[in-house]
């Protein structure tokens, strides 16, 4: 099956022109990042490769990521995915963040499990968002309580 929005595929041949300045040894800046703006997570899954690193109460200053995202774009970054060590909608300020990152002109993308994503959320963040990803991984809310180590009724609120 066709990878129709290149999640996974090798992407150099859209940035000719990145390939050629790296090639040249100029100084050339990522096109894409990924941003874990939470180092908390509400789930256990059993699957998380980043589980070792034991799930740390750690959130990224909203004020200073945003400046960066402002100095990354200039730099040329074109595209964030919040995802990463912890649920990026567990930081109290992440719809101020997607906005200040689109407004920027960065693409932004978002993995989650979708708990946290209520309505009002969504209403804030959808515009901003190129693609979300959100875990469907089971049949049956017992199911998918058993790979999240949480319980049956978290699967979504």
């Amino acid at each position: 099956m066709a990878d129709s929005y290149l999640i996974d595929s090798h992407k150099l041949h859209f940035h000719p022109h990145r390939l050629a300045q790296w090639l040249q040894g100029d100084t050339i800046y990522p096109i894409y990042m990924e941003v874990s703006p939470s180092g908390l997570c509400n789930h256990r899954c059993r699957f998380c490769a980043l589980d070792f690193m034991g799930y740390q109460k750690r959130f990224l200053a909203s004020d200073i990521l945003l400046q960066r995202f402002e100095e990354m774009a200039g730099l040329g970054l074109r595209s964030i995915m919040f995802g990463g060590e912890g649920e990026p909608l567990l930081h109290k300020d992440f719809a101020r963040l997607c906005q200040g990152a689109s407004g920027a002109g960065l693409d932004l993308a978002l993995t989650s499990n979708g708990v946290f994503l209520t309505p009002e959320l969504a209403r804030e963040i959808l515009p901003t968002l190129k693609w979300l990803k959100v875990s469907c991984n089971a049949g049956t809310a017992e199911t998918y309580a058993h790979l999240h180590r949480t319980k049956p009724a978290e699967r979504r609120r």
